[in-house]
């Protein structure tokens, strides 16, 4: 293999993972509509550690034994995840 057809490779695992997160994201707002609904809070400390180690230990399971890495990954993306619901929360109380 080459360096333009890993490039190549690369490109299209990018491609995927911004479509997965995209939906993810997606995902988070409907979570939202529940959570307003229920009047639950937005923050599930317990919930969010328990996604951390999870996928800690599948990227480690997979040859990624930096934790550091996927404690920052997964930190991020839920952090987005909670931002994405606080507005999808703040838009639902103003009625938009």
């Amino acid at each position: 293999m080459d360096l333009n057809e890993i490039r190549k490779e690369i490109n299209e695992i990018d491609s995927i993972l911004i479509t997965n997160i995209a939906k993810r994201m997606e995902l988070s707002k409907k979570i939202a509509q529940l959570k307003f609904e229920k009047g639950s809070e937005i923050q599930d400390k317990k919930r969010e550690e328990e996604i951390i180690q999870d996928r800690a230990k599948r990227l480690e399971s997979l040859g990624i034994k930096d934790s550091e890495f996927s404690k920052k990954l997964f930190n991020t993306i839920i952090e987005e995840s909670k931002l994405i619901q606080e507005n999808k929360i703040n838009e639902l109380k103003n009625g938009k």
